[in-house]
């Protein structure tokens, strides 16, 4: 069925489709032929365009009367589908209705018109019609670059201009800001990184000049091949001689290079729920550049592997493409399961290096020739191709694999194959490509990689496809309702074959998560999860994910960090380029307290899996705990780039600004970009929001905000009943009767989940500070130290740090101000998110104020 008629826009930079209300669209506005026709229309704006020309650039190829033919059916399949009669208008000239549909390139051309950069800055999204194409309309495509090229333009000078007013105005860091949005749009322009060399150096950013300097000199030498231009060269040697003069603070030092020993593997973002595959755009140097212009460029090449063993393997370096499905739609996670088989097969193999998963999925659909993925990605090959899964209602199925190996320098084909073979055969099929990929690279393999390579891990067709399945929402993320789908499915794959390894270790990490996200904290999910991974191992003893999933098991269950790594060691010996295995080494080093060790992890991973929003947003958390926050917020930068529309880096960035300035100004502007992809309700950024008005002393705003929150909001760091945070407000406002209320109804909120889950640490801190609410001293720091004592930072270092932090607050709360205080000294000298800047901003700790030690302590950053 269609959707209901309502507010249509159309959406033209990054891409090309159509929502109502808010809601994507179905029906003949999801085809590429009236959707480009949508496009003609709203860039032709109020003077429309002609029939004969739209036919001439839609169906060059038709003869006249059919081309009209076709576009009326167009026509009426928008109008029909959209539920709006009136939705095109004209009988010769054919606009779009305004009063119907509205687009963002005609409100982009609007802004422009009327004077307002700003707002045509805020509505250029990305290059227009992105990854969109007609592959039989020649016209269509000459139009599109023309008209890409041209709004591309106007976007820069609007750019331009509002860097030039702000710093005209004495705003040197909102021109800085500019100018780095204009440096991620026209990166080989010398003309735009002088100026934004300029604004940083007047923003007081000497290093961050010289930095953005580096950045442009080398992206002229790798793409075009051209010297740096004079005026920037001459800026630069007297940026550096200043430098020189009157040195500044010496940065955090940079990590060794990263370990090549085995390591865990992964994709435990254990760390974060529904961190890992989400749809997102392809991989473009302007979006790269955006990122390492923010600051971030030391981040992503020298020192870190510089000089690694992976630069011997360079010219082995591959990546796998999603392999097209050419079936039912429905079928799409078959092709990507073929996909994630054959990669999991040459990613055992120690000779190549293999690009992961998440940035080959960033290609997916994509119109970048196989020259520009290879320059993005850094790889000498690609191998591609579809698939085809023919179920029959009788009979058995077939599968039609088509891959290709290309080299990405000239473009040539290595090798090609056609496999057409019963669906049981997929697995010969996978292990025959896999193998004559590893040939034609001339690779040598080992007796335990050829072992990886062949091995069929089900005979049965229906538990394979149920495994698929359950892999398919894994990607998508690790959201509770997500992992239970997976879990399920992963049930019934080893039901119906009771011998299939992989999906008993993957059952078994996903009973480990449930465990450690709080979503049944029973014994008998630990032993559920032991059972299943035994079993795999019984089956496959030298099976990598199933050594992966023991080590899940170690660490998710009992925080058994030694025996996990042992495990995940073993893994990566059979998986050594899975970028999920230092991702993985990463975030347990970031538990265990070894954060150092962690940088160089995560760098790892990022080698491997470039486009991975979640291996940027990790490595940049753990920047952030060190309080090194300019690089951190490069990685958060670069996170939103890769993925728009995931919560986590918008919250994590917003409190960078917090702990870093002080500001709730930048951090408003970060739920302000958060807003434009229709994410600030989210959970965690509406909770942001509520406590930026609480930093601002807002407090009658935070308090109407806070109405919209759910009854508990909790995660991994706490449990927040909606009422114990307006009982804080409701005290903030000195409404102390009300106050009392509240927190009383938190205790009894607190203390029936208390009783479930009797050592659950987020609990008894919850707890200890409802009962300071109400005045119960004793009874508050006796909760607070529980939590405390359940879960220490020293063995926990992230989620542990979280409860210290609520123990010093339960001090303040008391009374017990030289003990607050005392935790607080102790919080600031170890990583972790408390600073100055917040303690000074947070009314939370207002107790406090005249005491001298905390004067003292907020006298300065730390």
């Amino acid at each position: 069925m269609g959707q209901t008629a309502g507010l249509l826009h159309l959406k033209t930079f990054g891409g090309l489709s159509v929502a109502s209300n808010g809601v994507p669209v179905s029906g003949a506005a999801q085809q590429r032929k009236t959707l480009a026709l949508l496009a003609l229309l709203a860039a032709a704006g109020r003077t429309g365009l002609s029939r004969d020309k739209l036919v001439a650039h839609m169906w060059p190829e038709a003869d006249a009367e059919h081309a009209r033919g076709l576009l009326k059916q167009a026509c009426y399949a928008l109008r029909r589908d959209l539920h709006q009669p009136d939705l095109i208008l004209g009988a010769t000239q054919l606009r779009l209705n305004p009063d119907v549909i509205t687009s963002d390139v005609q409100a982009f051309e609007a802004a422009l018109e009327r004077g307002d950069a700003a707002q045509a800055a805020e509505l250029y999204g990305g290059p227009f019609l992105d990854g969109f194409y007609l592959s039989d309309a020649a016209e269509f495509e000459r139009w599109v670059e023309a008209e890409r090229r041209r709004l591309r333009e106007r976007a820069a000078a609007a750019l331009e201009r509002l860097a030039t007013q702000a710093a005209a105005g004495g705003d040197q860091r909102g021109a800085v800001a500019w100018w780095r949005r204009l440096a991620a749009l026209d990166p080989l322009n010398s003309h735009v990184a002088l100026g934004l060399m300029k604004g940083l150096a007047a923003a007081g950013d000497r290093a961050g000049a010289l930095q953005a300097a580096r950045v442009h000199e080398s992206l002229l030498r790798e793409e075009v091949g051209v010297a740096l231009d004079a005026a920037v060269a001459d800026l630069t040697e007297r940026l550096r001689a200043e430098a020189e003069r009157s040195p500044g603070p010496r940065r955090l030092a940079a990590p060794e290079r990263a370990d090549t020993e085995a390591v865990p593997p992964g994709g435990d973002a254990a760390t974060e729920p529904g961190a890992l595959a989400r749809k997102r755009g392809g991989v473009a140097l302007a979006v790269v550049v955006a990122g390492l212009l923010t600051g971030g460029w030391f981040l992503f090449r020298a020192p870190f592997g510089a000089h690694t063993a992976e630069t011997a393997r360079a010219s082995k370096r591959i990546v796998v493409l999603p392999f097209t499905n050419l079936g039912p739609a429905g079928q799409e996670y078959f092709a990507d399961g073929v996909t994630e088989e054959i990669t999991a097969r040459l990613a055992a193999v120690g000779g190549l290096a293999v690009i992961g998963s998440t940035s080959a999925t960033a290609y997916k659909g994509t119109k970048k020739t196989i020259l520009d993925i290879g320059r993005e990605l850094g790889v000498a090959y690609i191998l591609e191709g579809s698939v085809r899964w023919d179920q029959p209602s009788h009979g058995r199925g077939r599968v039609r694999v088509t891959p290709q190996l290309v080299s990405t320098t000239d473009g040539t084909h290595v090798w090609a194959e056609v496999y057409d073979e019963p669906a049981d055969e997929i697995f010969r099929v996978q292990s025959d490509i896999a193998q004559r990929v590893v040939q034609a690279l001339d690779v040598g393999l080992r007796e335990p990689e050829r072992r990886m390579v062949q091995a069929a891990p089900t005979r049965s067709m229906e538990a394979y496809d149920y495994y698929l399945r359950g892999n398919d929402y894994v990607r998508r993320g690790f959201e509770e309702g997500y992992v239970r789908a997976a879990l399920r499915l992963y049930e019934r794959a080893v039901e119906l074959d009771s011998l299939f390894a992989p999906a008993y270790a993957l059952l078994s990490r996903m009973q480990s998560r449930m465990y450690w996200a709080y979503w049944d904290r029973s014994p008998d999910r630990l032993v559920r999860a032991r059972r299943a991974v035994d079993k795999a191992l019984q089956l496959d003893p030298d099976l990598p994910e199933a050594h992966h999933s023991l080590g899940t098991y170690y660490w998710l269950g009992f925080r058994d960090y030694e025996r996990a790594l042992r495990e995940f060691g073993i893994a990566a010996a059979g998986r050594p380029n899975q970028s999920n295995i230092f991702e993985a080494r990463a975030a347990l080093r970031t538990r265990e307290g070894d954060l150092r060790g962690a940088l160089g992890d995560y760098e790892k991973a990022r080698q491997l899996d470039p486009a991975s929003a979640n291996v940027a947003n990790g490595y940049g958390e753990c920047y952030d705990r060190l309080r090194d926050f300019a690089r951190a917020e490069a990685l958060f930068d670069r996170a939103i780039a890769l993925s728009p529309d995931w919560s986590y880096p918008y919250y994590w960035k917003a409190w960078l600004y917090v702990r870093w300035h002080g500001s709730t100004k930048e951090a408003r502007q970060v739920m302000d970009e958060a807003a434009k992809v229709g994410i600030v309700d989210q959970p965690r950024l509406l909770l942001t929001r509520i406590w930026l008005d609480i930093l601002d002393r807002r407090y009658d705003a935070s308090m109407r905000l806070s109405k919209a929150a759910g009854e508990v909001i909790e995660d991994q760091f706490e449990f927040l009943p909606r009422v114990q945070l307006q009982a804080q407000i409701y005290g903030l406002l000195q409404r102390r009767d009300v106050e009392a209320a509240y927190y009383d109804s938190a205790r009894g909120v607190i203390a029936s989940k208390l009783r479930a889950q009797p050592d659950d640490p987020r609990l008894h801190s919850a707890l200890g500070i409802a009962y300071a609410g109400l005045g119960r001293k004793h009874e508050a720091i006796q909760e607070g130290e529980k939590a405390v004592e359940l879960l220490p930072a020293s063995n926990e270092a992230y989620r542990g740090y979280y409860r210290a932090v609520d123990l010093a607050r339960i001090y303040a709360m008391v009374g017990e101000r030289d003990a607050a205080v005392a935790q607080l000294e102790h919080l600031l000298s170890i990583p972790g998110h408390l600073t100055a800047a917040w303690l000074r901003l947070d009314p939370t700790w207002d107790p406090l104020r005249d005491h001298p030690r905390f004067q003292r302590l907020v006298g300065g950053e730390r």
